[in-house]
């Protein structure tokens, strides 16, 4: 029954747009004093209990119970005499935004042909990956793609019309994320994982891996 209903509610929190997904222990009677999150939680107990005191007020959670907090909810968390397991999504919507941003700065940079913004999106020590049509990995550095965009007609001044998307973004804590898109300039049609790290309050991209698809 657990399997079941854990396959069912991580669907859910995928559908909600949780990220991140992970199964949490902690030990009987655990307590721990008012503290509060940077990021959405939505969890379902699969063993145990644990009680949430949230502005004063006690919840008891069992087996099959969820909770949810938002970003910054003070709460207190005590665990029942058996422990507690639960299957939690959390959604940092800070990060999740500076990410998308970062996203939309390679799309622009890559229709426009504008390497001052891919320079925003992508670390300078950024590489390509590709399986080459030799069928032996490429590995292109930032400063030769670079070299690339600039000495080719953009999509933008040529008219191609847009087909770039985020499919998914898998956080990781709250310093790094792999992203797929997908991107085009026709006739060749782009499927990209993008790895993220966060510098400061900065998300950029570290290691670009990509499939070609080439379409009439």
């Amino acid at each position: 029954m657990e399997r079941v209903e854990s396959a069912q509610f991580e669907q859910k929190l995928r559908a909600a747009g949780y990220p991140e997904i992970r199964t949490n222990q902690l030990p009987p009677n655990c307590h721990n004093a008012e503290h509060a999150h940077p990021w959405d939680v939505h969890a379902l107990v699969l063993d145990g209990d644990i009680t949430l005191t949230v502005a004063g007020v006690a919840k008891k959670y069992g087996v099959g119970d969820e909770f949810v907090m938002a970003t910054g909810c003070k709460h207190v968390e005590q665990v029942g005499p058996q422990g507690v397991k639960y299957l939690v999504g959390r959604r940092d919507n800070k990060a999740l935004e500076s990410i998308r941003r970062t996203i939309q700065t390679y799309f622009d940079g890559l229709y426009e042909g504008d390497t001052d913004k891919l320079a925003e999106a992508f670390h300078d020590s950024c590489h390509l990956y590709s399986v080459g049509q030799d069928g032996v990995l490429a590995d292109l550095p930032r400063p030769k793609w670079f070299d690339i965009v600039k000495g080719r007609a953009s999509p933008k001044s040529q008219g191609l019309p847009r087909t770039d998307r985020i499919l998914t973004i898998d956080l990781s804590g709250s310093d790094c994320a792999l992203v797929k898109v997908e991107c085009s300039i026709h006739p060749r049609y782009f499927t990209d994982y993008l790895t993220l790290l966060r510098f400061g309050d900065r998300w950029r991209i570290v290691s670009k891996t990509f499939r070609t698809d080439v379409k009439a």
